[in-house]
């Protein structure tokens, strides 16, 4: 016999571990808008319940901090000792599994009444089908999609799943399929992906405008091994609507009197639930309001008639402030504390892990008829709330609002943060140049930056769109001659590049001196042929040192870059004599004790080891705290043994997993190195693994470096 309602939550409530009812903080699946969500039934519906499991021992009830929801203490529920006793003869034995969803996803839900579509199309997916979900804002596709991922890892499947939002791109998908260590190429993620997982992709429609040709490009790549479901809000973008379209269409009548409370009488429950279509989140907000709503033909209509009046002028302000946020938020990250708690309370927040947003049918809603004036008014106030935290998170939401309250001087404020947002939301960065550009009409110092970011990204469409836009002058031929190189041209980029740099004065002349000489350094794999090129990088080396000027600021940090460029040049050159006397100049210069000089004496001793060597090498590599400096001593060493040992390649596996930052060049070469590498001791992988190689080299502008690999790839194909 099916299980009760109350049967459902004290099973639920029993999976908590007896420690949560002590504790100071408790999750927010405890509390009752948590509960209610979980279960897929209104609040109204579990109150009965709670009374009577109350009454009969069986749960207790008391006030807790609920995490991510803010200080104010709200209502829980846990079960007694005698609640667990009973709720034993409720828990489903373990199915033993092997599946696992790889990602981010949802936490999941009980459906009502979606038992049928859930195994039409789990029978799709591993038939190998592709579908698009799609419907309205609120009518559950992510719940239906989450039921569908449990269904299949029951079965043993492995599901990977991308939940997407504004600053979803290419890499972050890539790092949420297939983790932070992923690749970022489409071919590469594609390519790493086993035919048998299941991919499902939900919220396309939260891309920001920059990402969504790139975005979509990856996800026909995926869908083209099959195994993959894609969910958007309608209408489907045109580019995926030659896919299989879906829609999911509201409740029937009868389940969705299901959602309701059990006291209601059947006929108004099933007159309420046809009269809002079966919209689960429709049903869910009939607990807002303390009377029962007039039954309309429009959820839109029930949301503006039934739901925003009712609020008062607090959880209005809190709402429209949520609402124009960017991203989801923490619940510390809310002004007023108390109305973020009724919203909640309420049934109007959309959780995501332990950040929340507005419901987007509630949110759509309210911004339908929202006076222009009054959303750049409290986009300018969120802008100054912004601004009062640090860190890279702040900057991009404050940005947000900057732009889009229109001030003058956006340039000014962007500009000087653009790095750390970088570093923290890569993605975002450029949708904010690009968001900035528009706004500004087309400032100069933006449409640089865009064109830079963009060929940093390679993307080099949008990079080559802004550079026929920019003025002439050294900077911008700089960032002409990389796309030159890019595309193959590297005569013409080497002396456009030159010509630039001739232009500049003092510092920047040797800034771009010695970046092109590492450039240089970087662009070949080591092999025989290549580390010809390395004396003919030793007399460009020689010429610069002999031009810099002694007077200037920068000459000692230049001739001891050159330096190094010498002792790198040396050993590709496979003369460790040579290596060992520019080290001696710098320990007569620095000392012993410059982590500079460290590494190199021990990148010598590297280049030296002989088998015998590896294990002690090995572990002072690995005791080396800086993961650049690490990952470059593992790939050198790997690099020159034909046959290494299996104490090398297990560090070397070990360091594959330290994350490399890509938004320098010499990150970007560092993980093509990685993935070369890979490809050489993964023969499963190496195709793809390949192809990821070429694309760092690509977008660190190493061009002779990345021809090699596409030819042994095309070899192997």
């Amino acid at each position: 016999m099916p299980l009760t309602l109350a049967d459902r939550l004290l099973r639920f409530l029993s999976e908590q571990p007896e420690s949560l009812v002590s504790a100071w903080d408790v999750p927010r699946t405890a509390s009752l808008p948590g509960l209610s969500e979980r279960l897929g039934v209104v609040r109204s519906a579990l109150h009965p319940h709670l009374k009577s499991l109350q009454e009969a021992g069986l749960i207790l009830t008391r006030q807790a901090h609920v995490i991510d929801g803010g200080s104010r203490k709200r209502t829980v529920v846990h079960p007694t000792l005698e609640g667990r006793r009973r709720s034993m003869s409720f828990i489903e034995p373990t199915i033993e599994n092997h599946g696992e969803i790889v990602g981010f996803a949802p936490e999941k839900v009980d459906l009502v009444g979606r038992e049928p579509m859930v195994e039409d199309l789990f029978e799709r997916l591993v038939s190998g089908d592709t579908h698009v979900l799609t419907g309205l804002a609120g009518i559950g596709k992510t719940a239906l999609l989450r039921e569908i991922a449990h269904h299949a890892v029951l079965e043993g499947y492995k599901v990977r799943w991308a939940q997407l939002d504004i600053d979803s791109d290419v890499r972050s998908i890539a790092h949420d399929l297939l983790g932070l260590t992923g690749p970022e190429s489409q071919e590469a993620i594609v390519g790493m992906l086993d035919v048998e997982d299941i991919v499902i992709i939900d919220g396309i429609h939260e891309v920001h405008p920059r990402h969504e040709n790139a975005v979509i490009e990856l996800i026909l790549g995926i869908t083209e091994r099959g195994r993959t479901s894609i969910a958007c809000r309608a209408p489907v973008p045109d580019t995926l609507r030659d896919l299989p379209v879906i829609k999911l269409e509201g409740l029937t009548p009868e389940n969705a009197a299901k959602m309701l409370p059990d006291d209601m009488d059947s006929e108004e429950a099933l007159r309420l639930g046809e009269a809002l279509g079966g919209h689960p989140l429709a049903l869910a907000l009939l607990d807002s309001s303390s009377a029962l709503p007039i039954a309309t033909t429009a959820v839109h209509d029930f949301v503006q008639q039934n739901v925003l009046v009712s609020l008062d002028e607090r959880c209005h302000s809190v709402l429209d402030r949520v609402v124009l946020e960017p991203v989801l938020l923490r619940g510390n990250e809310v002004e007023d504390e108390d109305g973020f708690v009724d919203l909640d309370e309420r049934a109007l927040l959309r959780w995501q892990s332990n950040r929340f947003g507005i419901e987007t049918l509630i949110a759509t809603v309210r911004m339908t008829d929202w006076p222009t004036s009054e959303r750049v008014k409290i986009h300018s106030e969120l802008a100054g709330q912004w601004a009062e935290r640090s860190g890279g998170r702040a900057r991009r939401i404050e940005m947000h609002h900057r732009i889009r309250s229109g001030v003058n001087n956006i340039a000014d404020l962007l500009l000087p943060v653009i790095d750390e947002i970088s570093a923290v939301i890569p993605s975002a960065s450029i949708t904010l140049v690009e968001d900035a550009l528009e706004a500004s009409g087309g400032d100069e110092r933006l449409r640089f930056e865009a064109a830079r970011l963009s060929l940093e990204r390679a993307e080099y469409n949008e990079a080559e769109a802004h550079l026929e836009k920019l003025s002439k002058s050294p900077m911008s031929d700089i960032l002409r001659s990389r796309l030159l190189r890019v595309q193959g041209d590297s005569s013409g980029a080497d002396n456009l590049e030159s010509s630039a740099i001739e232009r500049m004065d003092e510092e920047s002349r040797i800034r771009y001196t010695l970046s092109s000489i590492v450039r240089r350094i970087d662009d070949w794999i080591p092999t025989p042929k290549c580390r010809e090129d390395a004396n003919v990088i030793l007399a460009v080396v020689d010429t610069f040192d002999s031009s810099l000027k002694p007077e200037h600021p920068l000459t000692a940090g230049a001739r001891i870059a050159n330096e190094l460029s010498r002792f790198r040049l040396h050993l590709d050159l496979d003369d460790a004599d040579a290596a060992q006397r520019v080290l001696d100049r710098l320990i007569a210069a620095s000392g012993t004790k410059d982590p500079i000089i460290r590494r190199m004496r021990l990148r010598i001793e590297a280049h030296r080891a002989q088998p015998d060597d590896v294990p002690m090498i090995v572990a002072r590599i690995e005791a080396e705290p800086d993961n650049i400096e690490r990952c470059r001593l593992m790939h050198s060493m790997l690099d020159r043994m034909l046959d290494p040992p299996p104490g090398l390649i297990a560090g070397f596996e070990r360091s594959s997993h330290l994350q490399i930052p890509d938004f320098t060049p010499l990150g970007r070469r560092l993980l093509a190195s990685r993935w070369r590498l890979i490809a050489r001791m993964d023969p499963s992988r190496r195709i793809p693994a390949l192809r990821e190689a070429v694309h760092h080299l690509q977008r660190a502008e190493c061009p002779r470096a990345a021809s090699e690999l596409i030819e042994r790839v095309h070899r192997l194909i």
